[in-house]
C-alpha cells in the first residue's frame, strides 16, 4: 500500500515563497534597482529623439544639436544594454540560488519525517518530487522568472513616467490593463 509524501497547501506555498524571497531582501532589491534603471535609460532614447523631431519642426536645429542628441540616442541604448545584462545576470543567479535551496529544504523536510512514512510512500513519490516538481519550479525560476519580473517592472517605470508627462494619458495606459480596466461586455 503506497502512501504519499504530505504536500502543502496554497497557504504554506506562500509563506514559503515570501520567506525565500525575505532571505533574499537584498538580492531582490538589486534586481529590481538593476531593471529600474535598464528601464529608464531605454526611455532616454526615445525623449531625446522626439526633442530632434521638435528641433527640426521648429527649424532651430542644428547640424551640431542633432549630432549630439543622437550621440546620447546611442549613448543610452548602450546604457540599457549593459544595465539589462547585469539585471538579467542577477535574476538568473537569484533563480538558480532559490532553486538550490528548494533541493536543500526538501531533503531536509524528507529527513526529518519519521523513516516508516518516507518508506511507505515509495520510491516513485520521492523520485517525482526530486525530479519534476523540483524541476520543474527550477524550469520556472530560470526561464519564467526573469521574463515575468523584468516585464513588470518594466511595465511599472513606463505607466510612471507616461503619468509623469500627462497624469490624464497615464490613467488612460492603466485601464488598458486588462486587471484595471473596465470589464468588457461579454466576460
Amino acid at each position: 500500500m503506497n502512501h504519499a509524501l504530505p504536500v502543502a497547501d496554497r497557504a504554506q506555498v506562500r509563506r514559503d515563497a515570501l520567506l525565500l524571497l525575505r532571505a533574499e531582501r537584498g538580492r531582490v532589491v538589486r534586481v529590481v534597482l538593476l531593471t529600474c534603471l535598464a528601464t529608464g535609460a531605454g526611455l532616454v532614447g526615445p525623449y531625446l529623439l522626439g526633442r530632434i523631431v521638435d528641433r527640426v519642426q521648429a527649424g532651430t536645429a542644428t547640424l551640431g544639436t542633432v549630432d549630439l542628441l543622437a550621440a546620447g540616442v546611442l549613448a543610452a541604448a548602450f546604457v540599457q544594454l549593459l544595465l539589462t545584462r547585469y539585471a538579467r545576470r542577477a535574476v538568473y543567479r537569484f533563480g538558480e540560488d532559490v532553486l538550490r535551496r528548494l533541493r536543500e529544504d526538501f531533503v531536509g523536510r524528507v529527513l526529518s519525517l519519521p523513516t516508516r512514512v518516507v518508506e511507505r510512500s515509495g520510491t516513485g513519490d520521492l523520485t517525482t518530487r526530486v525530479s519534476a516538481d523540483v524541476g520543474n519550479v527550477g524550469a520556472s525560476l530560470r526561464g519564467a522568472l526573469p521574463e515575468i519580473s523584468m516585464g513588470l517592472l518594466q511595465i511599472l517605470v513606463l505607466v510612471a513616467a507616461i503619468t509623469w508627462l500627462h497624469p490624464l494619458l497615464g490613467l488612460c495606459a492603466l485601464l488598458g490593463f486588462p486587471w484595471c480596466g473596465p470589464p468588457l461586455a461579454g466576460t
